[in-house]
């Protein structure tokens, strides 16, 4: 059953990076936001969107290796999106079609510190998806690796365009115009 309210997205990510605060010291990350201009509130079930939103993150400042973390933001009259970067490990080719794969882990071997079971990128596809909206993924080994939250601002509409990229070089370059 989905619960529909209104929040910002801007307070969600901020919360979710607050409740990460100890994971982000132990393992040395700074993470950041950087949004693109806020157009008002989204439409949709908070609990869910911000489960997205804490598992992109959490499994962020995994694989940063002790790099930055940006949370980006943009939104478009019809349209928002949550792009989560790290600067870690990155995915090698073939990955990003693997990792929404129930229990499917880059490196089963890797120490974990944060835990996990496997499932949280799969849950967090389908919480996208029924939302009407997509989650997708890119990234390149030792460069990193960018995870896309794409949905309607307004419940029960269709997605009609990523206000965000995908790829590495093209988030970047929208840091870097949005800082």
């Amino acid at each position: 059953m989905l619960f529909r309210s209104e929040v910002h997205l801007m307070a969600l990510c901020s919360r979710v990076i607050d409740a990460l605060a100890p994971s982000i010291r132990d393992l040395n990350v700074s993470v950041d936001i950087v949004a693109g201009q806020s157009l008002g509130p989204v439409t949709c079930d908070v609990r869910r969107i911000e489960r997205v939103v804490r598992n992109l993150v959490a499994n962020a400042i995994e694989h940063a290796q002790g790099r930055t973390v940006t949370v980006c933001i943009a939104e478009t009259d019809t349209d928002v999106a949550v792009v989560v970067r790290d600067r870690g490990i990155g995915l090698k080719p073939g990955e990003a079609a693997l990792v929404f794969n129930r229990f499917w882990r880059a490196d089963p071997s890797r120490q974990r510190t944060l835990g996990g079971t496997g499932l949280g990128l799969s849950i967090s596809f389908e919480d996208a998806r029924v939302h009407a909206g997509w989650l997708d993924a890119d990234g390149e080994p030792d460069r990193g690796s960018t995870f896309r939250l794409v949905i309607p601002r307004e419940f029960g509409e269709e997605v009609r365009e990523a206000p965000l990229p995908l790829g590495l070089s093209d988030i970047d370059e929208w840091i870097e115009a949005n800082r």
